[in-house]
């Protein structure tokens, strides 16, 4: 409810104040002998251009600063021109004094300066709008797969998780590779793991979820190398898969049938 008053107070002073001030300067277009069907066109010129100037001086942040800071300085000059043109068209008129002639040629002016100033103001209001740049993150750099060597600009997170067993791989000569006489690089295994233990690293960049082929290919490689089928938790974490899977892609792997020694 207070805001409601606040409002209709601020619109009621107002009006009083633009009827008043339009008068003035309505009687002081008329003083200096504009015609009478042009004179409202005076204070609409003054007042009505100190409130639009004022507006986007204090619009907020859609104003560029440059437009701002001129609207700012519009503001307080028409202020200032109805301010004296209303005291002196009232001082004039209680004293019957009449305007001579450099009041007539001070009001001349203040048209074409407002219709510059209103230009000005509208091209820096269109063209001066905020631009804002929004940053947005690259692309996580991908560890290399195995078997590629690691150049000097590979991801430095693999040479952080290096810990295992290291393997030394030649590197390939030709139009596109390094000199011919340059010296092997050295590859490090994700987590200390080989291949053969955590075939998910040596997959490299590829993250997509593995086949049952591969799954069941490393299971009986697993089973002939150690006789035995991978445990259900050791295939789950060598391949990120769930327990059920795990389970049926160990079902279709043959137990290894254990090695029977001749006396």
């Amino acid at each position: 409810m207070n805001r409601y008053l606040t409002l209709g107070g601020l619109a009621v002073v107002l009006a009083a104040a633009a009827v008043l001030s339009f008068d003035a300067l309505r009687g002081l277009a008329l003083a200096v002998r504009i015609p009478g069907h042009f004179a409202w066109l005076l204070p609409i010129a003054v007042d009505a251009g100190a409130a639009v100037s004022c507006a986007t001086w204090l619009g907020g942040r859609g104003v560029a600063r440059e437009a701002a800071r001129f609207a700012a300085g519009m503001t307080w000059c028409l202020i200032a021109v109805t301010v004296a043109g209303n005291a002196g068209q009232l001082g004039m008129h209680a004293h019957a004094v009449v305007p001579p002639w450099w009041v007539a040629v001070a009001v001349g002016t203040i048209p074409p300066a407002v219709v510059g100033a209103t230009v000005h103001l509208l091209v820096l209001v269109t063209r001066s709008r905020p631009v804002e740049v929004v940053e947005r993150p690259g692309p996580a750099p991908a560890l290399p797969a195995r078997g590629v060597p690691v150049t000097p600009a590979a991801d430095e997170r693999a040479a952080d998780v290096t810990t295992g067993p290291v393997e030394t791989v030649a590197t390939p000569t030709g139009p596109t590779g390094p000199a011919p006489n340059s010296p092997p690089v050295a590859v490090g295994l994700i987590h200390g793991h080989t291949p053969d233990e955590n075939p998910q690293a040596a997959r490299g960049a590829d993250r997509s979820s593995p086949t049952d082929d591969e799954v069941v290919a490393w299971l009986r490689e697993r089973a002939a190398d150690e006789r035995k089928v991978p445990s259900r938790a050791a295939v789950m974490r060598a391949w990120s898969v769930g327990s059920s899977r795990a389970d049926r892609l160990r079902a279709q792997v043959p137990v290894p049938r254990p090695v029977r020694r001749v006396k």
